[in-house]
């Protein structure tokens, strides 16, 4: 119930596929996975988009705190297992509510993704919070680069 998946469909010179070519789900209930679902970029340098879902209530070891996940691409599509993930860590935080490329802020030639935790809280409750992660050869950094809060 409300696991929630995201979908993915190839285009072509005739339009998009009428079956998807990809999915993935996080088998979790009431995780809301594919809530929020973009691009990646080319994280890792490969050649290929890769794509980043958020799961924002989704849950292990802090009620709703929240996970991004991302899978890469290749010449044979997405990845069927997973790549990359993240969770929030903070209670009630939603981390995943947004999820982005955030471009190549660092110049390094890699893509970096952007997440969003709206009721993220430290200090203010709940205030939001936005977290950039690095991508390089290898992949995604297991912590955030950057972070910014509401602070309100």
């Amino acid at each position: 119930m409300n696991e929630g998946a995201a979908f993915v469909y190839h285009g072509s010179a005739s339009g998009l596929s009428f079956t998807s070519n990809w999915s993935a789900e996080s088998n979790q209930a009431n995780a809301l996975f594919g809530f929020s679902v973009s691009t990646a970029g080319d994280v890792n340098g490969d050649g290929y988009s890769d794509v980043i879902v958020g799961a924002f209530l989704f849950e292990n070891g802090q009620s709703n705190e929240g996970v991004a996940f991302v899978y890469h691409g290749s010449a044979s599509g997405l990845s069927l297992t997973l790549d990359w993930s993240v969770e929030g860590n903070s209670y009630s935080g939603e981390f995943g509510y947004s999820v982005s490329t955030a471009g190549d802020v660092n110049g390094d030639g890699y893509s970096d993704i952007i997440v969003g935790a709206r009721s993220f809280s430290n200090g203010h409750s709940p205030e939001g919070a936005a977290f950039v992660f690095h991508g390089s050869a290898s992949g995604l950094s297991a912590t955030s680069n950057w972070s910014a809060e509401g602070n309100q």
